[in-house]
């Protein structure tokens, strides 16, 4: 998949002679959906809430041709996970996950509608990079050894096989580097102040499972953590471009060349 959107890139920017780059910064909302490998987890064992976050960052677009172009991306993600037990469960559950994500979406898109609206269809790979994150943990085991009150707090630990203190957890096993796919559409106008504003909505579909079971600081006596889940997350988005035209500033430079060689003349 990669390899033929690094071929279709490579066309489109040989032959865009009047090429034009849009960028700028970028902020949305997102849903986030947890699909587990074992389809009855969250039917049957316990409840996986939903996320709705935040994320931000910058988009660059090379606008190749009229019904052509490539977004690039740079974001920030932040994403919540939530387990409970289910109701009428003979355990108490509570595990909350922060994870902090740098991703970057690459999409190819196909432009079509007339002035001043333009509509859009995209799609292509996203790469996403597990930063680290947070979270906390109670059960009803702990209670019971009196060895805490409440939520037991703690931090993601990736280079150990052993968080080695109460406040760093280790998931030696985790899949930091994270491949998924996205489809999308929108909407771009240009406004009064020569800028660009579009509206993005995106369906991203992950590929890749957040780790594997078994860590020995994610595993207890009546619970254990289940990291192998992807995430599909819906987003809707905004951006305020700015334009930065190569044949103008091609010519711009130009011009500076031909008045350099008058006054030396």
């Amino acid at each position: 998949m990669i390899k033929y959107f690094i071929v279709v890139l490579y066309l489109l920017c040989w032959t865009g002679a009047n090429a034009q780059y849009w960028f700028g910064p970028k902020v949305g909302g997102h849903r986030t959906d947890f699909i587990y490998q074992e389809s009855t987890y969250k039917s049957d064992s316990f409840d996986v809430s939903t996320d709705y976050g935040l994320q931000g960052g910058v988009m660059m677009i090379y606008q190749a041709s009229e019904k052509y172009a490539v977004m690039a991306e740079l974001i920030y993600e932040r994403i919540n996970r939530k387990v409970t037990e289910k109701e009428g469960s003979d355990i108490e559950v509570y595990s909350k996950s922060v994870y902090n994500y740098l991703s970057v979406p690459f999409s190819l898109r196909w432009d079509f509608g007339r002035e001043p609206t333009y509509y859009y269809i995209s799609g292509g790979p996203k790469l996403s990079y597990w930063l680290g994150g947070t979270g906390e943990i109670y059960l009803d085991e702990f209670n019971e050894a009196r060895t805490l009150d409440g939520p037991l707090p703690y931090d993601f630990e990736f280079k150990s096989k052993n968080g080695g203190e109460t406040n760093h957890r280790a998931v030696p096993q985790a899949n930091r580097f994270q491949y998924g796919l996205q489809v999308g559409a929108g909407v771009y106008f240009d406004v009064t102040t020569g800028g660009r504003v579009l509206v993005d909505l995106r369906h991203s579909f992950g590929h890749s499972n957040m780790g594997f079971n078994g860590n020995p600081d994610f595993s207890f006596e009546t619970y254990q953590e289940n990291f192998r889940y992807r995430n599909y997350t819906l987003s809707l988005s905004v951006a305020y471009l700015f334009e930065y035209d190569v044949q103008l500033q091609r010519k711009g430079m130009s011009t500076i060349r031909e008045s350099n060689k008058s006054k030396k003349k």
